[in-house]
């Protein structure tokens, strides 16, 4: 982390992983791999790669450079000015789409091969439920999410929350249902987040709480060893929610079903929900709630992953491939006011063997930053 904020040279490769376990190494001139917390599937990335000899164009479909199974795992880091390299894992990834382009055959000019991937997430997405798909009543929520996740993958890994919450009656999916969508709502009853990290392990874990940060992973602050070349400062309103009301199952024939409501309770906050902001709350219904605490968690959990969303900053910057969504982030850059600390909730991650040997500055990621409230 330290050799980041020097002078260094950028390093990277992708490795192909077949069905067959057998890795190849790709000559990868471009491409960007991006992680987006709001998106269903969090992890995606578009690469174009070159076929030198003559041995990565698909001869047929079952070849390994094809969308029938095989992953891709992209590294990046850098080069020390010994020599030695090391790298972050920048997520694993399920092929979607394998384009093969020869843009002028008269001159030979070489193959290219565009490749579109998504994180293991699409691929539970689409290994939809085949026969009614039941959890019985009493399950733990994590024990559920799990269960999920093996139908797909069988030696999946797990990096998962401790809690008692139980699914309070059956949950029935129809043939047809997507299971990854199963899987965030189990993840919303608990009030977290499903996705898969950059290891590839299934990770069930609230949002990052914008209102008690830990201390920041990395920063971007104005003066000697900043990597942040272009800053952009956004107030909006949208999505703009500034509470989440929470409505769950009835506890009777009868009664109005359980509510749990979470407000942006801080008067020095802009989006102060007695303030001149007013009152714009998020709605979620969901049924497998059955108390008024779990319905105030998962208002509270959800209030979370929405506060700060008025104030966002857009930062350009030196590529840190370990940066990764809801990590904490400094800010200090007084022209726009950006000071404080921050919620990554997006950012992009450049890919190219072009660009291994080059310096950092020539080799940008964009970031975007959600503001603590006070």
């Amino acid at each position: 982390m330290a050799a980041l904020r020097e002078s260094h040279q950028v390093f990277e490769y992708v490795d192909i992983i077949t069905n067959a376990h057998q890795t190849i190494r790709l000559h990868v001139t471009t491409g960007t791999v991006t992680a987006d917390r709001s998106a269903q599937f969090r992890r995606t990335a578009t690469l174009t790669c070159f076929d030198p000899d003559g041995t990565l164009v698909p001869q047929d479909a079952k070849a390994a450079l094809t969308p029938f199974g095989t992953e891709m795992r992209p590294y990046k880091g850098i080069v020390y000015t010994d020599g030695t390299t090391e790298v972050y894992p920048l997520g694993v990834y399920r092929l979607s789409e394998v384009d093969i382009v020869e843009a002028n055959p008269l001159n030979a000019t070489r193959i290219s091969i565009n490749i579109t991937a998504y994180d293991r997430s699409r691929t539970i997405s689409r290994d939809k439920f085949l026969t009614t798909y039941t959890i019985p009543a009493g399950t733990l929520i994590t024990t559920a999410f799990q269960q999920l996740v093996y139908r797909t993958f069988p030696n999946a890994q797990f990096d998962i929350v401790s809690s008692e919450l139980v699914t309070p009656y059956i949950l029935t999916y129809a043939v047809g249902d997507d299971p990854w969508q199963a899987c965030m709502d189990l993840a919303t009853s608990v009030g977290c987040q499903a996705y898969f990290n950059t290891d590839g392990w299934a990770i069930l874990a609230p949002p990052a709480d914008v209102n008690a940060l830990s201390a920041p992973s990395w920063d971007y602050i104005e003066g000697s060893g900043c990597t942040m070349t272009d800053i952009e400062a956004i107030y909006t309103d949208d999505p703009g929610y500034n509470g989440v009301i929470v409505i769950g199952a009835s506890p009777g024939t009868g009664l109005p079903p359980i509510q749990g409501i979470a407000w942006d309770t801080d008067p020095a906050s802009p989006t102060y929900y007695l303030g001149p902001y007013g009152q714009v709350p998020q709605l979620v219904n969901d049924s497998t709630i059955t108390t008024v605490a779990q319905a105030n968690a998962v208002a509270y959990g959800l209030l979370n992953a929405q506060l700060g969303f008025t104030t966002q900053t857009d930062i350009t910057c030196w590529t840190n491939p370990a940066i990764e969504v809801d990590d904490v982030i400094q800010v200090e850059r007084q022209p726009v006011s950006a000071t404080g600390l921050y919620v990554c909730d997006a950012l992009t991650v450049p890919m190219g063997s072009a660009t291994t040997g080059t310096p950092a500055g020539m080799n940008s990621q964009t970031v975007t930053l959600r503001q603590k409230r006070s």
